[in-house]
């Protein structure tokens, strides 16, 4: 169970190797919804800069991977693209993120506004 008390999907215990696993918070799967394979594709990488991120807070004590960052630009690049969804998604307009991306980035600490941000 994570700290708000949902259980925790066993394929994201075996994608995350961190303290933080205990906070990611997952929805049960719906058996009757079987997304598309590109969907699926598109949820594994996801799912992978997520884990990427995960060890970044390990090495570096948040989520702040900075835009450019040389040992992995695509890394700095996925984070600024989900701050800017999750803005995109308060503003009412065409987004890729959903209560559960979100859910799951809050669960690691991830910040969606920094402070150098207006």
């Amino acid at each position: 169970l994570d700290h708000n008390g949902i259980p925790i999907d066993e394929a994201d215990s075996k994608l995350y190797s961190t303290s933080d696993l205990s906070k990611l918070q997952a929805t049960k799967k719906n058996p009757k919804r079987k997304g598309t394979p590109k969907s699926r594709f598109k949820e594994g990488k996801w799912l992978e800069s997520l884990a990427k991120v995960v060890k970044y807070k390990e090495e570096h004590g948040n989520c702040n991977v900075p835009r450019k960052w040389k040992r992995d630009p695509t890394l700095g690049e996925w984070v600024h693209f989900q701050r800017r969804q999750f803005r995109l998604r308060q503003l009412s307009r065409r987004n890729h993120m959903t209560d559960e991306r979100i859910r799951k980035l809050e669960a690691i600490g991830f910040i969606w506004k920094l402070k150098a941000q207006k």
